[in-house]
């Protein structure tokens, strides 16, 4: 579930906030509030997933996010958590970088 969370805050900061890779940004989660499982997930059925953004805060060249998460399988919650991510921008090293699609 931690590499999940994972993902959906990239997607969150690459489709929302359009922070790019390329551009040198990377993300790292930095501290889970609370995480709670109320059943076990099965293997099969799909899983609805939803992160809501609680907040953005830009300090120099870092962002700041904080999410809330609700994973549901069958219509029933079984995970919830809120968690926290850094984003930071480094400079390429000149050469280093992919060619932009």
């Amino acid at each position: 579930m931690v590499h999940v969370t994972g993902i959906m805050g990239y997607l969150h900061m690459f489709h929302i906030e359009g922070l790019r890779h390329l551009d040198g940004w990377s993300g790292f989660g930095v501290r889970i509030h609370e995480a709670r499982f109320s059943r076990v997930a099965e293997v099969g059925p799909p899983l609805q997933l939803a992160v809501e953004c609680a907040g953005v805060r830009r300090v120099g060249e870092r962002l700041f996010s904080r999410y809330r998460f609700r994973f549901h399988q069958d219509g029933e919650l079984f995970y919830r958590s809120e968690q926290s991510a850094v984003w930071t921008k480094v400079d390429a090293q000149e050469g280093a970088s992919l060619p932009r699609p």
